[in-house]
């Protein structure tokens, strides 16, 4: 519905602190003598709309989510016996309708880096999980065989590379860093220090710093030992760091997991010369939206182990180990199972990522009243300032700001009769942060009369 001289009205009027007090006097008047109800309702496509069909695998399946990150099924078995990998570069969000059974595996875990050893190019880093960070390469790698130092991890936090002494030709213990853990939940540890005598200068690559939990980031590359300027063949190359795990959602009205789930960091790669070992990469993140959940099986989101630099009395250094990731159940769970590190329970609550947009439904009493949507935000996790509308905490009618035609992200915010409010994280360009989102629909009748306002519903986004 475009811009409408009562709605820009309203959006004034929502603006200036004056008027917004004097009309929310007058719709709390209005409801006392019992002139204004809820005449709009909202209700969100929490589980999907079942589009992606009956998801039921007898044998090993990969979903990249290159080719699509939000899959709706009507129902989700995964067997005894049978593993869904997860790989892409966005999270995976996966949304069940109806019966939700996990007996086998789900792994986004991220790749295991190659090692190294002397006379060896650097090795590789480890493949990220469904939107996880890459490890980084070791130094001294096949495309840069006279460049000592490891490359940093990729990810929101990675770990730093391992730099090597400078000291082409030097002495066998001349130190080589090793690569830093990739950092998530928990910061990523710094690359250890030398095998040998010579402790200095430490050359070790940083660990990715702790932070609001996502995807895991990727370990840094261990250093390569610069034997020769002219001849590659004779360079110790360093171990890569490894990938970081992925992010995965599943939102279901319940849920049984007999078997496992699992977003680990990759294990950085050894050296077993005299080169540095790679950083771990981070653990991940698992969220859970279902409003009872029976665990007898497993998950697990922890970092990778960091790469050891195996040679004796030289100036090899072992990497840092990988942070640790989250897993988040926002429902009741109950059983036996475990879950590493412990989940974090939370109240019921519909999430909302970049990977699948959130349709809201809106439907009027009346079917020629017009709605209008207004959001609220209440940033959570960690504090940060809104760019728009914050929620008005002591309005317990109309708690809400802005109208959400206003705000980017919102799509069909305004209309007649009935419509779909689409709430989309990607156009919002806001920084890495959770956010409560709050939802109300005010309506107005054909002689622009305001007629009632909806109940609030609330949407937790994950930025």
């Amino acid at each position: 519905m475009p811009d409408t001289p009562l709605l820009k009205t309203l959006d004034h009027t929502m603006h200036d602190p004056t008027t917004r007090k004097g009309f929310l006097g007058v719709l709390i008047a209005t409801v006392l003598a019992g002139g204004l109800s809820a005449q709009a309702t909202l209700i969100a496509d929490a589980f999907g709309n079942g589009a992606d069909g009956t998801f039921s695998p007898t044998f090993n399946v990969t979903i990249n989510t290159d080719t699509k990150a939000c899959l709706q099924f009507m129902s989700l078995s995964i067997p005894a016996g049978v593993t869904v990998f997860a790989t892409g570069k966005k999270p995976l969000y996966i949304k069940v309708l109806g019966p939700c059974s996990i007996a086998g595996r789900i792994v986004s875990n991220g790749g295991i880096a190659i090692g190294s050893s002397n006379n060896r190019p650097g090795g590789a880093g480890g493949t990220g999980g469904a939107g996880a960070g890459v490890g980084g390469t070791g130094g001294a790698s096949m495309t840069a065989r006279f460049n000592g130092t490891g490359s940093d991890g990729s990810g929101a936090r990675p770990g730093i590379g391992g730099k090597s002494s400078g000291l082409i030709g030097g002495s066998f213990t001349d130190p080589n860093g090793g690569g830093g853990g990739g950092g998530n939940a928990t910061a990523g540890a710094k690359g250890g220090l030398p095998n040998g005598p010579n402790k200095v200068p430490d050359v070790s690559g940083l660990g990715g710093k702790a932070g609001v939990c996502r995807a895991g980031a990727g370990g840094g590359g261990g250093a390569g030992d610069i034997d020769n300027a002219t001849n590659p063949s004779v360079n110790d190359g360093g171990g890569g760091g490894g990938g970081g795990g992925g992010w995965l959602t599943i939102a279901a009205p319940s849920m049984t997991i007999s078997g496992s789930i699992t977003c680990d960091g990759g294990a950085g790669g050894d050296s077993a010369g005299n080169g540095g070992g790679g950083g771990g990469g981070a653990g991940g993140c698992i969220d859970l939206v279902c409003q009872s959940t029976t665990l007898t099986g497993s998950l697990s989101a922890v970092g990778g182990a960091a790469g050891a630099a195996t040679q004796n009395n030289a100036g090899c250094s072992p990497g840092g180990s990988g942070g640790v990731g989250c897993i988040n159940v926002y429902g009741a769970i109950t059983g036996s199972g475990t879950s590493t590190p412990t989940a974090k329970t939370h109240a019921s609550i519909l999430v909302v990522n970049a990977s699948c947009p959130l349709p809201v439904y809106v439907k009027t009493t009346t079917p020629t009243d017009k709605f209008m949507t207004g959001i609220g935000v209440i940033p959570l996790n960690p504090p940060w300032s809104s760019p728009w509308g914050l929620v008005c905490t002591v309005d317990d009618l109309f708690m809400i700001t802005l109208f959400a035609h206003t705000v980017p992200g919102f799509k069909n915010s305004n209309g007649t009769g009935s419509g779909t409010l689409e709430l989309s994280v990607p156009s919002l360009s806001l920084p890495s942060v959770d956010a409560e989102i709050l939802m109300q629909a005010l309506t107005v009748n054909t002689s622009n009369k305001i007629t009632g306002i909806s109940s609030c519903l609330k949407v937790l986004m994950k930025l």
